[in-house]
């Protein structure tokens, strides 16, 4: 466990600390208020990392640098809107995590005077904070194009009374400052079934079209691929239907852990390998509809 300040010591930001532990195919999970260090971001695509991004929707997070990364491979995004999702966590893959007061934007890295720890894997708190960064996952919404234009109007609307807000708040605390306790909010809006329905189809998009990412990257890396006008998708397909039915049957894939991007790489290449192997495969390459050897 060390501390990080942003002190004068280099060893002591957050930003280095942070960017030391990029490592190449690694998850990342970042859990953050606010958000405007792109360069973090940048560097970890770089070094073909897969991010998730929990972020909360305000003037403090410019949408200009949430549309720049939400278009780049290997990065999801997800966002809450209450001024309650005020949490700083940056998991890096199973090896470590980081938790205190900087949000992933430039001052918070490197200027504020913050404080914030690691905690390695060993930690049993390491585990919570997993299961901490997926329950906020499951419950974000995911931020589609159509929702960034729409917040970048708002935005747009905003901005030029945002400092007037902020001084009216202050105001206000200075008469009474009063905050109630978490309590169960009666008479709260419920979302329609249909909007309930469009939101959980979106987050299994996103978690589908990420994991494809990553299969046809390892699939491409093979180099076993032959010249044909066939799309992709549907020799993956073919693939993914022979693991159904040769290595997944039923429920069992149900029950296997989450693996890091290396396991996953390993397991496919040696599924590659049997599938290669297969009669299943053989009929599939009969019909010149499937990779050469």
């Amino acid at each position: 466990m060390e501390l990080y300040t942003n002190s004068n010591k280099k060893s002591d930001f957050l930003k280095s600390a942070l960017e030391k532990n990029i490592k190449e195919n690694e998850d990342i999970y970042i859990a953050t208020a606010f958000f405007s260090d792109i360069d973090f971001i940048k560097k970890a695509i770089e070094k073909n990392c897969n991010i998730k991004l929990i972020v909360r929707i305000s003037l403090a997070t410019p949408m200009q640098g949430l549309k720049e990364i939400s278009e780049m491979n290997n990065v999801n995004i997800r966002f809450f809107t209450s001024n309650k999702f005020h949490p700083k966590l940056y998991i890096f893959g199973n090896s470590i995590a980081f938790i205190g007061s900087s949000n992933l934007t430039q001052s918070g890295l490197t200027s504020n005077q913050e404080i914030n720890i690691s905690i390695e894997s060993e930690n049993p708190i390491f585990k919570d904070l997993r299961t901490l960064f997926d329950e906020y996952w499951k419950q974000a919404e995911v931020l589609d194009n159509n929702y960034i234009q729409k917040f970048i109007e708002i935005e747009k609307k905003y901005y030029d009374i945002n400092k007037k807000v902020n001084n009216y708040q202050s105001d206000i605390k200075e008469i009474k400052e009063c905050e109630f306790d978490n309590i169960t909010i009666i008479g709260k809006k419920k979302q329609s079934k249909e909007d309930t329905f469009i939101s959980d189809f979106k987050k299994k998009y996103q978690l589908f079209l990420s994991n494809y990412r990553k299969l046809e990257s390892i699939y491409k890396s093979f180099g076993k691929r032959k010249e044909t006008s066939l799309p992709l998708k549907i020799e993956i397909d073919q693939f993914l239907s022979w693991i159904r039915e040769k290595e997944a049957k039923g429920d069992e894939f149900k029950k296997i852990n989450k693996l890091s991007y290396n396991e996953i790489k390993e397991r496919v290449n040696n599924l590659f390998k049997s599938f290669c192997n297969d009669n299943y495969y053989k009929r599939l390459k009969k019909y010149n509809i499937c990779i050469n050897i």
